[in-house]
């Protein structure tokens, strides 16, 4: 490594900007300027208000990631059992306004919720993207989307017919 990138970390340390006329300079004040642009439009964008299915780690670590999100706040949690549901929403009161727990056509029926994460068992995935798609509401599905690509066709069928987006992630 150059001398002055020794000892720093991607994520912790930037690194020392090139001399003014020095090779990458440029790219990286473009970058820079392109990063500056992207925080401001998030920052001017709406909030996204998610309901997130299921209570499990894919559910909790992707709440916490939401946290970094400029306007994201969970408003609603649902879970098999209104219990399980309650304890992860209270969780994350520490953090977001209190969001509201129950069952999961009670999470993806809410007037505030724009957007439901689903992160549920793998062979209910369709079941709960489809209860969201007909709720009205865009849907993120932890990975896989389905268990069979019959199942993804039919998710992206009732996606495209309601209108609403749905991603695999």
């Amino acid at each position: 490594l150059p001398a002055g990138l020794v000892g720093t970390h991607p994520y912790l340390d930037e690194p020392p900007p090139p001399e003014a006329g020095a090779p990458g300079a440029a790219a990286r004040a473009a970058g820079d300027r392109a990063a500056e642009a992207a925080q401001a439009s998030l920052a001017a964008a709406p909030p996204l208000r998610w309901a997130i299915l299921a209570t499990g780690k894919a559910s909790h670590d992707f709440a916490l990631a939401l946290r970094l999100v400029a306007g994201a706040t969970v408003t609603a949690v649902g879970a098999r059992r209104r219990e399980d549901a309650a304890a992860f929403a209270a969780k994350l009161g520490a953090h977001q306004s209190k969001p509201s727990s129950g069952t999961y056509e009670e999470a993806c029926g809410r007037d505030d919720v724009d957007v439901v994460y689903v992160g549920t068992l793998h062979p209910w995935h369709r079941e709960h993207a489809e209860l969201a798609l007909r709720c009205g509401k865009h849907v993120l599905v932890e990975k896989p989307i389905a268990m069979s690509a019959d199942d993804a066709a039919a998710i992206y069928k009732a996606a495209a017919a309601a209108g609403r987006l749905v991603l695999e992630g």
